[in-house]
């Protein structure tokens, strides 16, 4: 579903951004469908130049906020605002800075990409043929905008949809689940396609399940669990105020893990409370010991294990991930 209204190296927000380069404000949003309270906090601001990202586990909220967020529902409680705008209350000036594209891009396959732009222009007063022509080379789809939209691939629709949702000059881009489906090539020519959005002074807010993506593409994270906003933050913030986790591997393990358990401020994990991402995981081998380590400690740690004759096979840290942070946080909820 395509939403737009009338009246683009990554970004980097700002800590000296103040209160009005804020572009998107959800503050207290609460949404109760019967006797049930499906979303029961959810606070975030989004600002001019970043690219904002929104995680969440199966059935957290995140495509009830998005719909708040356009109005296609309304909060029970709370306050959305777009460029300074009630959305509840001024959906009409509030969405006029708004372009986004929630769940597919809906085209019209037997149209060309440029005969389904004009269609969309026609709803929007303001935009010309020469705004068609701005948008096409935008998104990059400028040599096959003449082609029917049935021929497309995946990719090259999913940039058309944000070439409509652009028509209107938005400031506010609401992505969901932009990279869906996508191969590795498409979903890096997406990600450097949004970074130079954001780039221009956009803001961009992104739905995604690929914990990995987020990671290289947004500025800042928001982590949603059980229809609460429970982390907020640079992704560099949130991964550095993790605990980092060092690797041993000794021989023999049985006694090694014995001599770690017994030293001061050294914790020994297993797999599922290290909560480990998957290639981690698998990388792991048998007498692979995960410990929570103060890193000026590892030394000594190395000196107590010699001097018990343990050998030491390898010592590695492991560097803190966006998805070690999500399964943290979330108790190993699984994501979408």
């Amino acid at each position: 579903m395509n939403i737009s209204n009338p009246d683009l190296t990554a970004s980097s927000a700002s800590s000296e951004q103040t209160e009005s380069e804020i572009v998107l404000s959800a503050i207290k949003v609460k949404k109760k469908i019967g006797k049930r309270w499906i979303i029961k906090d959810v606070t975030f601001n989004v600002r001019a130049g970043e690219i904002f990202g929104f995680l969440g586990p199966n059935g957290a909220g995140k495509t009830t906020t998005i719909r708040m967020l356009v109005n296609l529902i309304r909060p029970t409680e709370g306050k959305i605002t777009i460029c300074g705008y009630d959305v509840t209350r001024q959906p009409e000036k509030a969405l006029a800075y708004v372009g986004s594209i929630v769940e597919n891009p809906e085209m019209y396959p037997y149209l060309t990409g440029w005969e389904n732009l004009q269609h969309f222009a026609r709803m929007q007063p303001g935009v010309d043929e020469q705004r068609i022509q701005e948008v096409t080379e935008i998104v990059r789809l400028d040599e096959r905008i003449h082609d029917k939209v049935s021929k497309y691939s995946l990719g090259m629709r999913q940039r058309l949809g944000i070439a409509q949702a652009l028509l209107g000059r938005p400031r506010l881009l609401i992505l969901d689940e932009p990279t869906n489906g996508l191969d590795p090539k498409g979903i890096r020519d997406m990600r450097l396609f949004i970074r130079e959005l954001a780039a221009q002074g956009m803001a961009v807010f992104v739905s995604s399940h690929l914990l990995s993506e987020i990671q290289l593409l947004c500025d800042r994270v928001a982590i949603v669990g059980n229809g609460k906003v429970i982390a907020v933050g640079s992704v560099n913030e949130l991964v550095e105020d993790r605990e980092h986790l060092v690797v041993w591997e000794l021989e023999p393990a049985e006694q090694g893990a014995r001599i770690l358990e017994e030293l001061p401020d050294i914790t020994v994990l297993d797999l599922e409370s290290a909560h480990l991402d998957n290639d981690t995981a698998a990388s792991l081998k048998l007498n692979s010991i995960i410990t929570r380590t103060p890193e000026e400690q590892i030394s000594t740690t190395i000196q107590a294990l010699v001097s018990a004759n343990i050998q030491i096979h390898n010592v590695r840290k492991l560097n803190p991930t966006l998805e070690q942070l999500f399964l943290g946080i979330t108790e190993g909820e699984t994501i979408e």
